[in-house]
């Protein structure tokens, strides 16, 4: 908020976990075993893959994280699931 330009508009992109029991428990595999493994093998950095998924677990998603966005002074937001849930969008404006 504080380097936005009044009247600007703010969009944030964040992995999230899907409210979809399925979903969520199949992404969950994913994420705490499967990436892990495929990103070392990429990467060579195991340990970099396991925070990732503790740092998505852990992230305010949904109306938490709109509620944030509203304390911090933004106005309009809007939170947009995407690709079921395990990625979305937050919008706000910050007042003009």
């Amino acid at each position: 908020n504080r380097v936005l330009k009044p009247g600007g508009t703010v969009l944030i992109l964040e992995f999230s976990l899907p409210d979809n029991r399925f979903i969520r428990l199949v992404y969950l595999i994913y994420l705490r075993y499967l990436m892990p493994v495929f990103g070392a093998l990429v990467s060579g950095s195991l340990r970099a893959y396991l925070y990732l998924n503790k740092t998505i677990e852990n992230f305010p998603s949904g109306n938490n994280f709109a509620a944030i966005l509203s304390r911090t002074g933004f106005y309009r937001i809007s939170v947009y699931p995407i690709s079921f849930g395990i990625v979305t969008l937050y919008t706000g404006e910050k007042p003009g």
